[in-house]
């Protein structure tokens, strides 16, 4: 499985003054961990230099080997990835865990990912959650999201409660996500009361040419008797393409008369 959008989020955090491996190479070879990390990085990214992924494993290795945790961490996603090297599931999880239990909380997600799809290690959902959750306390939202995931749709895990709680964390950190997940709990009873009024609070944070929120919104109208706002958001929807938006409008006009 390829960790794409994490390998982003680990290589770019590149100091802006650096312009070029010269920057680092210095006091990387004084043996300088950070300098060694920043070298790893800037040829990760090639930033002043061309990509070249074996002289990034050197580097991170070098740092590594001193307890650098975001190079654990690195190393790990070039095993993973197979960049620069064989694809290595196994290896590249031992590297991430190394940085996980050193509390890296980016490494913490990622395990919780290899836990879940079983890459690299036996697949243990109850695993995944223990480590998606230590790196959901400490507010990252992906972490939080799948959290979300995990809790309403696996079979046999499927907890209401916990989906609506860190659905709130996510949306508390503007995740549309987390948003559109409590304005749906609401109208539904997920995990706690129904309130058609507080579903749209959410919903509307959201509603940007979205033609599934805009029918939402619509649907928690007519459960209040509005139906003249619900006719506007149903209009929107169907605007946008929304289909089931285009039935609610046939309907209002044919049998209540508006």
């Amino acid at each position: 499985m390829k960790y794409i959008h994490l390998i982003i989020i680990l290589f770019l955090s590149i100091p802006l003054l650096a312009q070029s491996p010269n920057d680092f190479i210095k006091a990387a070879e004084q043996g300088n961990a950070e300098a060694q990390l920043e070298l790893g990085r800037c040829y990760a990214n090639g930033t002043g230099t061309a990509i070249d992924y074996n002289k990034a494993k050197f580097w991170f290795e070098k740092a590594a080997a001193q307890g650098n945790v975001e190079a654990q961490r690195n190393i790990g996603f070039l095993y993973l990835n197979g960049d620069g090297v064989p694809q290595n599931s196994k290896l590249g999880f031992s590297w991430i865990k190394k940085a996980a239990e050193q509390g890296d909380l980016e490494a913490q997600k990622a395990v919780g990912f290899s836990y879940y799809y079983g890459d690299g290690v036996n697949q243990s959902y109850s695993t995944a959650i223990e480590w998606f959750k230590k790196a959901a306390w400490k507010g990252d939202v992906g972490a939080q999201e799948k959290l979300v995931a995990i809790y309403s749709t696996e079979e046999g895990l499927i907890d209401w409660k916990q989906a609506r709680y860190w659905a709130q964390k996510a949306a508390s950190q503007d995740s549309d996500f987390g948003k559109m997940v409590m304005g749906d709990y609401y109208a539904q009873g997920y995990g706690g009361v129904t309130d058609y009024k507080e579903s749209n609070k959410w919903l509307l944070m959201v509603t940007e040419k979205n033609a599934e929120v805009e029918c939402m919104i619509g649907l928690n109208y007519v459960k209040l008797n509005d139906v003249d706002s619900a006719l506007i958001w149903f209009k929107r929807a169907s605007k946008h393409g929304n289909k089931e938006a285009d039935k609610m409008i046939k309907y209002i006009y044919e049998y209540l008369n508006r």
